[in-house]
């Protein structure tokens, strides 16, 4: 089981230090650290960890795919994100997130 008082005691986070501030790739593996763990914690737990709202973590594991024990974060490659934008997948063979798969300038592609 991962000790998430001694992840945020090492970096000296408090629940007010990430409010408005954009997510980086390190707050995304370290909630997926959290989220995959078992038992999973929380939202409300994993929220003050973060030092985020429970609103702000529920959206932010929305965009970007967070479902699988096991799936990395990867550049989506679709014609809207190009690059630009992280989500979990599966393996590297899955490089589109949900937003462009929905892309009817994707589904020309198909």
């Amino acid at each position: 089981m991962i000790d998430l008082d001694a992840i945020n005691s090492d970096i000296g986070l408090t629940f007010d230090d990430n409010q408005g501030t954009p997510w980086t790739d390190a707050d995304i593996e370290r909630l997926a650290l959290m989220y995959f763990s078992m038992p999973r914690p929380p939202n409300s737990v994993m929220a003050e960890r973060m030092g985020r709202t429970v609103g702000a973590l529920q959206t932010v594991i929305s965009r970007v795919g967070m479902a699988r024990p096991g799936d990395k974060l990867r550049a989506c490659l679709g014609v809207g994100c190009q690059g630009q934008r992280k989500f979990f997948s599966a393996g590297v063979n899955n490089r589109i997130c949900g937003r462009c798969e929905r892309d009817p300038v994707m589904g020309c592609a198909a």
